[in-house]
């Protein structure tokens, strides 16, 4: 049973960006692992983004549907 959820949407003004209005990626994900939890980041494709959410979620133990047993 899925206990995540993993969203990545367009974000402009990347945080530490150097140029004002810099594109990218924006990662959160809320998880259910013994109480719940939420956390965000930000990328640049999107490919970075969704590997570093997943990294995350894999981090914190939680077992994202695609893993094997």
């Amino acid at each position: 049973m899925k206990k995540y959820n993993l969203i990545i949407e367009p974000w402009r003004d990347l945080p530490g960006s150097v140029r004002r209005g810099q594109s990218g990626f924006r990662w959160r994900v809320s998880w259910e692992l013994e109480g719940l939890y939420y956390a965000e980041g930000f990328a640049d494709p999107h490919a970075e983004a969704r590997e570093a959410a997943e990294a995350y979620l894999i981090d914190k133990g939680v077992k994202l549907g695609w893993q094997s047993a």
